[in-house]
């Protein structure tokens, strides 16, 4: 399994086969290249309810949408599955219903290990390469 970090910013234009990669990802450095995945690209995006700071915040609504929905709505724009990634805690099953709702695939893992979420999320729908999108940078 190959890891990608990418930058939601740079899936809005993306095809299926070619995305921009940034390859910093402090943003020091900034550079973008386009890539071919000639194996079984898979986005994952992490979401939980259990913010410490503003609990439930992924599910909030502006002008009618929520904040997951916004974000998945730009990702959905790459034509590559997409698979939420949350935890087993009773809390999160509100993002696997939203899930459900919106015909994407939901994987619930360790609430403390957040590697081992994306691996068995990776093994689990067959990946070969994995991007992993964080869901709460825009916000």
């Amino acid at each position: 399994i190959a890891a990608v970090e990418l930058d939601p910013g740079y899936l809005q234009d993306a095809g299926w086969r070619r995305v921009r990669l940034k390859v910093c990802p402090c943003g020091s450095r900034v550079r973008s290249h386009k890539i071919i995945f000639p194996m079984k690209p898979l986005i994952i995006t992490q979401a939980r309810m259990s913010s410490s700071r503003l609990p439930g915040k992924i599910l909030m609504t502006v002008k009618g949408k929520s904040l997951l929905q916004y974000h998945i709505d730009g990702l959905k724009k790459c034509h590559i599955p997409i698979v939420i990634a949350t935890t087993t805690n009773s809390a999160d099953h509100v993002i696997e219903v939203f899930s459900k709702e919106n015909g994407l695939h939901c994987f619930r893992g360790d609430e403390l290990d957040v590697l081992s979420r994306y691996y068995y999320a990776a093994v689990n729908y067959d990946a070969d390469v994995i991007i992993r999108v964080l869901s709460i940078d825009r916000w």
